[in-house]
């Protein structure tokens, strides 16, 4: 929610109008991006630690360890 009031207190646009032109060029829409990739984090996390069907995936680089120590990606 909050990357979407940034994005929209930015007064940019979502789609460039050519392609020499970049669409997010001000702060508010940088804010935007870091936003948007914190919530996809959390998603992820939240997902993997309540374990359900319903559960999100995610692929993360960094390896999952069990209780013994040992990787399980692998």
């Amino acid at each position: 929610m909050a990357a979407a009031i940034s994005l929209w207190k930015s007064g940019q646009g979502s789609v460039a109008s050519i392609r020499a032109e970049p669409a997010w060029t001000n702060a508010r829409t940088y804010a935007c991006l870091g936003l948007m990739s914190a919530s996809m984090g959390l998603q992820g996390i939240m997902g993997k630690r309540v374990n359900t069907q319903f559960a999100t995936t995610s692929a993360s680089p960094l390896p999952s360890f069990s209780r013994h120590g040992r990787s399980n990606n692998g």
